[in-house]
């Protein structure tokens, strides 16, 4: 719910492949530099659990996707593959946060993303047998625990 809030209180309108989707306002991305967990829900499976290299927030097809800080994307496929629908954020300390599974993308390459900025919307496209975000950090050619740097509990 905090972030509909956010969404309907701060946000503009954008139009990226002919769906309307909420982008950051001017006024409001100084107050956007923290860091925030990209989607609300229950953990379903954490990192490093059975080799799982990602954080997966389960809820409902369509829960609002949120990019975790600000960055760049320099990733945003349809893919079919494994990690169906997703989008590569890339941050100015270099590190990397990778959305999955999702059902719509409101990113496109080369767009400046900020903390909060709806990105896309949850889903099970890929190798998901149930609605979730599957979220990943990375740092150099390294996954990390997203737990150890984003308030995902």
């Amino acid at each position: 719910m905090k972030y509909l809030r956010i969404a309907l209180a701060t946000l503009a309108t954008l139009t990226f492949s002919g769906v309307t989707a909420p982008a950051a306002s001017a006024d409001t991305q100084s107050v956007r530099a923290e860091r925030t967990c990209p989607a609300e829900g229950t953990i379903s499976q954490r990192w490093g659990v059975n080799g799982h290299r990602g954080l997966d927030i389960r809820n409902s097809a369509g829960t609002m996707i949120v990019a975790a800080r600000n960055g760049t994307v320099t990733y945003s496929s349809n893919s079919t593959t494994a990690l169906g629908y997703h989008i590569i954020v890339r941050h100015s300390d270099g590190s990397r946060t990778l959305y999955a599974h999702l059902r719509l993308r409101y990113a496109a390459v080369g767009d400046t993303v900020y903390t909060n900025q709806l990105i896309g919307e949850m889903g099970s496209t890929g190798n998901a047998t149930a609605s979730h975000l599957h979220f990943e950090v990375i740092i150099g050619s390294t996954q990390v625990n997203p737990q150890d740097h984003y308030p995902c509990r």
